[in-house]
């Protein structure tokens, strides 16, 4: 992936800004870094970009389907065909190592209630997903392509009326023992998880 030329600015078109997100009862801590990230498609893959300011950016996983949120750096996408209560999450780790799992809401309440691990719904198949990272000094990208078959059934390509669910977070530790996060959307607080703040997203011809 090429990083957006005007990285500082903001302004590159297509790229939609994150928000500071604070989860509820935490404090205001350390210097918020901006991050961008869009999506594209055609018929047989969706296409997620991300691109992060800041300096150092590192993860420690090293392998797949680590917690790599826990570990270092990372750029996650959540991604659901509207109507359906499976949905996709996939980690991205400035090394290109990634966390992909499989969610519904039953399996989100299992792991909250202490009923089942993240590992239980992780996805092993390497190949499912790709992915490929860029790491400068000033700033770290990613580019997530997803095959519809990852989000859609019965076989089904992506077209224009295709509609999606769709959310961008980011974990920026920037040497920090907790991290900073920024999402796309605005969760009010709530984690990442909640499907009601996501995007409601169209693809467009």
């Amino acid at each position: 992936m090429e990083a957006p030329s005007a990285l500082p600015v903001g302004a590159a078109v297509g790229w939609k800004p994150l928000l500071r997100h604070q989860r509820k009862g935490e404090p205001l801590r350390g210097d918020f870094h901006p991050g961008w990230a869009r999506l594209g498609w055609n018929v047989s893959v969706l296409v997620a970009e991300f691109a992060f300011a800041g300096n150092g950016a590192g993860n420690r996983a090293r392998g797949l389907n680590e917690r790599a949120h826990l570990l270092g750096d990372v750029g996650e996408i959540f991604l659901q065909w509207a109507g359906a209560d499976r949905y996709i999450e996939i980690q991205v780790t400035p090394e290109n190592q990634r966390l992909q799992l499989g969610w519904s809401g039953e399996r989100i309440a299992a792991v909250r209630k202490g009923q089942a691990t993240l590992e239980d719904f992780t996805i092993s198949d390497p190949d499912w997903v790709q992915s490929v990272t860029t790491v400068a000094p000033t700033f770290w990208s990613a580019r997530v392509v997803v095959p519809a078959a990852a989000i859609l059934a019965g076989g089904r390509e992506f077209d224009p009326e295709t509609a999606l669910l769709a959310a961008v977070g980011r974990y920026d530790y920037g040497g920090r023992e907790t991290p900073i996060l920024s999402a796309s959307t605005d969760f009010r607080g709530q984690p990442f998880h909640t499907r009601a703040a996501w995007h409601r997203v169209r693809l467009e011809p």
